[in-house]
């Protein structure tokens, strides 16, 4: 029967990168978790971060295709599963369900 654990898709990566484009992207980044702060969960040891704190972790590491999602705007989340399903063979989604 072959590899159980062997699916279309298997081992591939979708990284979602969300935020605001552009050159303010960071300084929004850095007031959201800032702002956070008092309901992040306590992995995150760093309760306020600086905007050269903020700048280290500006782009993607590289572990994915890319899905970048605008949210300084409304997202629509439908679309954007539509983006990420679309980086997997067909086989892989051809039953999904959005939970609103």
């Amino acid at each position: 029967m072959g590899d159980s654990g062997a699916r279309a898709g298997a081992g591939r990566r979708v990284v979602l990168v969300s935020g605001a484009p552009g050159a303010g992207k960071s300084a929004l980044a850095t007031a959201r978790y800032n702002g956070r702060a008092a309901t992040r969960h306590p992995v995150h040891v760093v309760d306020t971060m600086s905007a050269e704190l903020a700048a280290e972790f500006d782009q993607p590491i590289g572990l994915g295709e890319l899905v970048v999602v605008d949210t300084s705007v409304p997202v629509d989340v439908a679309r954007v599963v539509d983006k990420v399903l679309a980086r997997f063979p067909a086989s892989r989604h051809h039953d999904r369900t959005v939970v609103r």
